[in-house]
């Protein structure tokens, strides 16, 4: 089945431009994910350093920025996808 999705959050407390490869953001990226149905907007059931940015943008009356960058996928293209964008951004943990 191809229902599945690659998303990003962003971060809008720190804006800028943030280029990697073929991928420009406006705002700092700080999880990359793999999802289907709703997982994009779900906040529970994530890591800790992820629930801590998440608080600290709402602390200060912002939301964070959440962008699909590839739907219609199957769950082995979404994988592949997902660590692809993580080795282009890097990660923190």
């Amino acid at each position: 089945m191809e229902n599945y999705y690659v998303y990003i959050y962003l971060d809008p407390r720190k804006p800028g431009k943030y280029k990697y490869e073929n991928c420009c953001f406006l705002y700092e990226p700080f999880y990359v994910g793999k999802g289907s149905n709703g997982r994009w907007k779900e906040i529970s059931g994530r890591n800790n350093y992820f629930k801590r940015i998440i608080n600290k943008i709402i602390k200060v009356g912002l939301e964070p920025i959440v962008i699909k960058l590839k739907e219609s996928l199957n769950e082995k293209k979404s994988f592949i996808l997902e660590n692809k964008i993580i080795s282009l951004i890097g990660r923190k943990n």
